[in-house]
């Protein structure tokens, strides 16, 4: 038996024309162009993610009244007395309190402000397209959203709920029933933290020093009005309804692209990064005649609020 290192090799010389030779540099051959592969793909994503921060920051900075900057995340469940009886299975299948934090900056004479909401939901909701679509319906019809016309969004790609072909579809219909203009923009993954992470954060903090002086929230509702009475944002609590909607492909995909202005009439402008110049005009079309129906979101308690950054 031929050893491919040569250490027990018996029946030839080193050179060349070894088959225990050829076969170790072919293995190194295979190794080396996956490495260069993978370091090709680690390069590309990291100049998207920077790409795409630097867009985000650029937006920050450069806002003009008439237009918001919306970046959007879902935050991790709270969990509740209700929660914590639960058997084992159940925990680990992510029930709890849902909350969707979107931070809303724009300019107001010459200074920058910054509103945020939480939309919460019944218990054991799912982060999915259909709370997207109830918690952006409630948005939109708050007083702050009406008084814009151009509306830039910045999230992650979350594959359950934002950067899927039924949110997309959604925008270009939001835009048609809406008078804003929208243009939604995605970080790559491991983009890490942002403004939603740290207001998550700041509720966490408060839920816990609730509980440490022995305050037992029973249900999502208790929880909502903690966070109503003591934190500084606005609390918004969504009836989730589900129709069991769908929508038809984009032929070129979406994965590659991070940047979608709305054209309406299910026409979409997807750009490789914010900022580009090309794009590509895909179409989208439901599948369901009420993609969009009436909502039955229901705002039920709502704070003002005016916080400076």
């Amino acid at each position: 038996m031929v050893d491919k290192y040569h250490t027990k090799c018996e029946n030839c010389s080193k050179d060349a024309t070894c088959p225990a030779e050829m076969a170790l540099e072919e293995e190194k051959r295979e190794e080396f162009k996956t490495l260069r592969s993978e370091v090709a793909d680690y390069l590309e994503h990291k100049e998207i993610a920077d790409h795409q921060a630097a867009a985000m920051r650029l937006a920050k900075e450069t806002l003009t009244e008439g237009e918001c900057l919306v970046i959007e995340d879902f935050a991790g469940r709270f969990l509740v007395k209700a929660d914590l009886e639960l058997s084992q299975n159940d925990y680990f299948a992510r029930f709890g309190v849902p909350d969707l934090v979107v931070c809303v900056y724009y300019k107001e004479k010459g200074e920058t402000k910054c509103e945020i909401f939480n939309f919460l939901a019944k218990t054991k909701e799912k982060e999915d397209f259909y709370f997207l679509r109830e918690a952006w319906i409630a948005l939109l019809d708050t007083p702050l959203m009406k008084r814009f016309k151009n509306i830039k969004i910045f999230s992650d790609g979350g594959p359950k709920h934002f950067k899927i072909r039924k949110s997309l579809y959604l925008f270009s219909l939001l835009q048609d029933a809406y008078p804003q203009c929208f243009q939604w923009n995605f970080f790559q993954s491991c983009h890490g933290k942002g403004p939603c992470d740290s207001h998550a954060g700041m509720l966490k903090n408060l839920l816990k020093k609730e509980v440490l002086r022995g305050e037992i929230l029973h249900d999502e509702d208790e929880l909502f009005e903690l966070f109503k009475n003591k934190a500084k944002a606005h609390m918004i609590m969504l009836t989730i309804t589900r129709d069991e909607v769908d929508c038809a492909e984009f032929k070129q995909g979406i994965k590659k692209f991070y940047c979608f202005e709305y054209c309406g009439e299910g026409k979409v402008k997807c750009f490789q990064k914010t900022g580009d110049e090309k794009f590509v005009l895909q179409t989208i079309t439901s599948k369901n005649p009420e993609f969009l129906p009436y909502h039955d979101s229901q705002v039920l308690r709502d704070i003002p609020m005016d916080t400076s950054l």
